[in-house]
């Protein structure tokens, strides 16, 4: 499992035995912290770079044309909730992004001991170097730590596999109803974050 060491307000990635979560070296020369508004466009940026391809050739003209309008843009109660991180290399660029909340996507309030992960995205050439895993990681261990026992998640039938290979479990597949009528199908995931 993946830890975070916190230096005012910052963390930097660190590997304690292996719970599912695992990753190369290029997890170690990063830092995820808390998001600020101020990051919006290049949170959104890595979103539209990681989804954006996939949704075009996954999806019918009319799905696209009612998705893009919002989905690339980050609610900013979600940027404020300090609860939603930010990955960055050594430059600054951010190259990875994801939270959770008490609300999911589609507006649903969770009980008291859940949370829902909210907009998980990698940029795709940062993709398959464990970044990923790294920053799921540490939002698995921010939850457990705010005393949460599950954290949900809603992911397209593919990126489902990824949740699963890392301590999910499905829990059904759900019809989302999006702008102007259109449905999209989720698969439903859970993660128990303590032994209740």
């Amino acid at each position: 499992m993946y830890s975070v060491y916190d230096f005012d307000g910052y963390f930097k990635f660190h590997q304690q035995g292996d719970e599912g979560f695992s990753a190369d070296d290029a997890v170690a020369s990063l830092v995820c912290r808390p998001a600020q508004p101020a990051d919006t466009m290049q949170i959104n940026a890595v979103f539209r770079e990681a989804y954006l391809q996939w949704i075009k050739r996954n999806s019918s003209k009319s799905v696209v044309d009612a998705l893009l309008p919002t989905l690339f843009q980050t609610p900013t109660d979600l940027l404020d909730s300090g609860t939603y991180f930010v990955a960055e290399d050594c430059e600054g660029e951010i190259v990875a992004i994801g939270g959770w909340s008490q609300i999911s996507f589609t507006n649903e309030m969770a009980e008291r001991d859940r949370g829902y992960l909210r907009r998980f995205a990698v940029r795709p050439d940062y993709q398959g170097r464990g970044i990923g895993t790294a920053l799921l990681g540490s939002i698995v261990e921010n939850a457990r730590l705010t005393g949460l026992n599950y954290l949900d998640c809603y992911a397209t039938i593919n990126a489902s596999t990824f949740y699963v290979s890392r301590g999910f479990e499905k829990h059904g597949v759900r019809k989302i109803e999006g702008r102007e009528g259109v449905q999209i199908l989720m698969t439903h995931l859970r993660y128990r974050l303590n032994s209740n």
